[in-house]
């Protein structure tokens, strides 16, 4: 039996988000691969919602058999280091109780860097695997390479950059970071990246070329029936939704924007339902407008409010295209393969991830990033040409199943040498 550690920095019972989601996803599925024993260790930081009382031993088993959280107190963003010396011991002492084969790291933040350190330590013959997320390891501006002051795209790290987003840091201090970081890394075995995009970014970083491998986050549900109703010839597809976290970089005010563009213009066919969580996050124009009843963008926008994973399926249901505006370049957004699943095109922003995982007049359609008048031809253009829908749904392929996604990890867990068959 293959005993597989799996180190999530959240929980998505406790935070939503893609990357813990594709997470869990995998480790669910690993509890039906014969040979294999799966454990979830996930981070539930103390601002988490619902976070749990913060037990002595800080590690503590979950509602679900082989899941344990692991809670923590005090982060350093910068150095992305844990400042509690009692869970970096008891972290050391759940390693040693559960002797992993493989330690499969989903990300490091809250856990800290540490933990890298200490599972090679406790567990020399183990391998260790890192899925990269988002590029926290190079940037520290949440790790979505928008410079803070104007909040462009950066395409690349530097001392001196860095120092530009935070004045206060110094650009040795940012040296220093890079290459304390990299060290870390360095004792990871491999690396996995949800996208194409997201490996290059970090191959011109700095980690190997051949320390990488491409696997995209497999889903648990890609082949699951559609909800009854799905797919029906409409006259107008005019519904469009946002689905997601309502922070700056998911691009709300972009959406909001085109909308206000298109009722100047007197275009009024189309309607927006925005599905999102943390609006307390969102920012402050954005918070306001939403809260306005007297705006006449609610004419053509409705705020639906967060929502549950297990109410997809029902959102989609009423939409007809799925809107991803995000302002920054992300990774492999979940949202896209939700898209997918249920037979809906996506209009996203035309870079990064967004622009792998969408082809443009393929399976969605693609407009300039950050560009709400963009956005608002290509909402335009998606009611007003009737055959264009049913296009793009017919160039919806299938989406990567967690099985497919568990099936490819295996071989690369067999390729470092582990006994797995």
């Amino acid at each position: 039996m293959t005993k597989v550690l799996f180190i999530s920095h959240l929980h998505p019972d406790h935070v939503r988000g893609g990357g813990q989601q594709a997470c869990y996803e995998l480790f669910d599925q690993f509890r039906m691969e014969p040979g294999y024993e799966p454990t979830l260790l996930a981070c539930v930081p103390k601002w988490a919602k619902n976070s749990p009382v913060v037990h002595r031993d800080s590690i503590v088993g979950y509602d679900r058999p082989d899941e344990y959280l692991f809670l923590t107190l005090q982060y350093d963003a910068v150095w992305h280091s844990n400042l509690e010396l009692k869970e970096l011991q008891n972290f050391e002492h759940f390693l040693t109780v559960l002797k992993p084969d493989i330690v499969h790291f989903q990300h490091f933040l809250f856990a800290g860097m540490e933990t890298i350190l200490i599972a090679r330590k406790v567990m020399p013959h183990a391998k260790i695997v890192m899925t990269l997320h988002e590029f926290a390891a190079i940037c520290l501006s949440d790790g979505h390479m928008i410079t803070r002051s104007s909040r462009e795209l950066c395409s690349s790290s530097s001392p001196f950059r860095c120092n530009d987003c935070y004045p206060h840091i110094p650009p040795a201090a940012f040296a220093r970071r890079r290459s304390y970081t990299q060290d870390i890394l360095s004792q990871v075995d491999h690396f996995v990246v949800p996208s194409r995009f997201l490996g290059d970014r970090f191959k011109a970083w700095g980690l190997p070329d051949e320390k990488i491998t491409y696997i995209d986050n497999g889903r648990s549900a890609a082949n699951d029936p559609l909800p009854e109703g799905h797919g029906e010839t409409r006259n107008h597809y005019n519904r469009f939704g946002f689905t997601g976290q309502l922070i700056e970089a998911k691009g709300g005010m972009v959406v909001l924007e085109a909308v206000d563009i298109l009722r100047r213009r007197g275009f009024e066919n189309f309607c927006v339902n925005i599905y999102g969580a943390n609006l307390a996050a969102a920012p402050e124009a954005f918070r306001k407008r939403i809260e306005n009843p007297d705006d006449d963008m609610h004419k053509n926008l409705t705020f639906k409010g967060s929502y549950s994973a297990s109410q997809i399926g029902q959102i989609m249901k009423t939409l007809d295209w799925v809107l991803v505006p995000s302002i920054w370049w992300e990774n492999a957004p979940m949202v896209i393969q939700e898209a997918f699943m249920h037979r809906k095109p996506v209009i996203c922003s035309n870079i990064g991830g967004m622009a792998e995982k969408v082809s443009h007049m393929i399976d969605g359609l693609h407009f300039n990033v950050r560009d709400p008048y963009a956005l608002a031809d290509t909402i335009q253009f998606a009611v007003e040409d009737q055959q264009l829908h049913p296009k793009l749904v017919a160039g919806i392929k299938p989406v990567f199943s967690a099985r497919e996604g568990a099936q490819q990890h295996k071989k690369l867990y067999a390729n470092l040498g582990s006994e797995l068959t």
